[in-house]
């Protein structure tokens, strides 16, 4: 009696994910830092960056995207020196298709926000900056992200706004966030 109960409860919620419309959505990008810190070496300013991952989209037109993506952040003090801070990502994003991908022309105009963790996993930083170690970024950043998206056939373009939330460098003296302005593109495999 158990194992009938289980097993009409497990097709239930299997019925319910496979309309659920789910995407994999792996993809590309690149990201623009702004961060403003003063270090003995000058002025540290947010640079360019690049992000790989992928992510799953669940649902419609409500749904819930999580990720996991690799990042890549350069600061830089003009002509002096370079920090470079390699991160994995993992949004979690909640949405709302404004215009469903439906039709010959598979056209969809999304929005979304949420949560994005994200974890320093490999910081060089050059010689130059005799009062910037890497022990003084902070290894665990909480961001909040908005966003909008479109989709296209198959294909979907995001772009993004990431507001820190967590101080980038711990020191003492330090209140330094760093915000993203981020543009993906990538593929939408559903199943």
């Amino acid at each position: 009696m158990m194992k009938q109960y289980f097993l009409s409860i497990l097709m239930v919620a299997l019925t319910g994910f496979a309309q659920a419309q789910v995407s994999l959505r792996p993809q590309v990008g690149v990201t623009a830092a702004d961060f403003s810190y003063t270090s003995l070496a000058g002025a540290v300013r947010g640079g360019s960056g690049f992000l790989v991952g992928a992510d799953l989209q669940i649902g419609s037109p409500f749904y819930v995207q999580p990720g996991l993506l690799l990042s890549r952040t350069n600061l830089s003090v003009d002509g002096v020196g370079n920090i470079y801070l390699t991160e994995v990502n993992v949004p979690v994003m909640a949405g709302y298709k404004l215009f469903a991908d439906k039709g010959p022309a598979k056209f969809g105009l999304r929005i979304f926000a949420g949560p994005d963790f994200q974890i320093n996993v490999n910081k060089k930083i050059d010689e130059v900056f005799s009062d910037l170690k890497k022990e003084d970024f902070n290894d665990f950043l909480v961001s909040g992200v908005v966003g909008i998206g479109v989709d296209v056939l198959f294909l979907f373009l995001d772009l993004d706004y990431s507001f820190g939330l967590s101080d980038y460098i711990s020191n003492d003296r330090a209140n330094a966030k760093v915000d993203y302005a981020t543009g993906t593109i990538g593929l939408r495999i559903g199943f």
